[in-house]
C-alpha cells in the first residue's frame, strides 16, 4: 500500500513540477525564444518518424545513441565516466555505442578528446543532427539522464552508486604528459608549487543558463 501511495503522490507531483518549470522558463527568455524552441521540436518529431524504419533497423543491428548532455561540462564529465564505468563493470549488453557531440556544442573538447578514445564519437554536425533525431524515444538510443537527474527529472542521482562500485579501481583518464607539463607550467605562473595540492572551486552564478535558470535557481 505505501508503494502504491507512492507511486501515486509521484504522479500527480510530476506533471505539476514540469508545468512549473516550464511556465517559469517561458517568463524569463521570452516568447520568441519559446516559439522558436517549439518549432524545432516539432521538426525532430517529423524527422524521427520519417526516418524511423530505418531507425528500427539500426536499433536491431544494435546501434545506440547515448544521450549524454555534452553542453556542459557536469555532464561532459559525469555522464561519460558513468557510462563507460557501468560498461567496465559489465552491467551494460553489447551494443554498437555511440555519442553524438558536435565539436561547436561541446562544453570542453579537450576533455571529449580524452573520452573519444573509449567509445565512438560523432562530431560531423549534419550526420550528428539526423542521428540525434533518430536515437530518441528508446529507440536506437540509451539515456544517461538518471546518472545525474536535473530539478525536473524528480529522480535519485545513480552516479554515486557507480562510483560505489567501481572502488579503488583506477580511473579511466589520465592526464597526457604534455598536457600535465602545460598545466604544471600554469599553475608556477600563478605562484602553486608543484608539489602542493589545489582545489577547483566551481561557482555557477545567475545568468549561467538563462533558459534554465528556474531549474537552477
Amino acid at each position: 500500500m505505501a508503494s502504491r501511495s507512492l507511486s501515486l503522490s509521484k504522479l500527480l507531483v510530476e506533471p505539476r513540477v514540469r508545468i512549473d518549470y516550464y511556465v517559469n522558463k517561458i517568463r524569463v527568455v521570452g516568447l520568441g525564444w519559446t516559439v522558436r524552441w517549439i518549432a524545432r521540436l516539432i521538426a525532430i518529431e517529423v524527422m524521427w518518424v520519417v526516418l524511423l524504419p530505418i531507425t528500427v533497423l539500426a536499433h536491431l543491428a544494435g546501434y545506440r545513441r547515448v544521450s549524454i548532455f555534452v553542453e556542459r561540462i557536469g555532464h561532459l564529465a559525469s555522464e561519460f565516466d558513468g557510462f563507460l564505468k557501468e560498461r567496465a563493470l559489465g552491467w551494460l549488453p553489447t551494443r554498437r555505442w555511440f555519442v553524438v557531440a558536435p565539436r561547436q556544442s561541446v562544453a570542453n573538447p579537450c576533455l571529449l578528446d580524452y573520452w573519444s578514445r573509449h567509445v565512438l564519437i560523432i562530431q560531423r554536425p549534419w550526420l550528428g543532427a539526423v542521428l540525434r533525431a533518430m536515437g530518441r524515444h528508446g529507440v536506437m538510443e540509451w539515456a544517461v539522464r538518471q546518472y545525474t537527474p536535473t530539478p525536473v527529472d524528480q529522480g535519485p542521482a545513480t552516479y554515486y552508486s557507480v562510483l560505489a562500485a567501481w572502488g579503488d579501481r583506477p580511473p579511466l583518464l589520465a592526464l597526457d604528459e604534455a598536457h600535465r607539463t602545460r598545466g604544471r607550467a600554469v599553475l608556477a605562473e600563478m605562484g602553486v608549487p608543484s608539489d602542493a595540492w589545489f582545489v577547483a572551486i566551481h561557482a555557477r552564478e545567475a545568468g549561467f543558463s538563462v533558459e534554465n535558470e528556474a531549474a537552477q535557481a
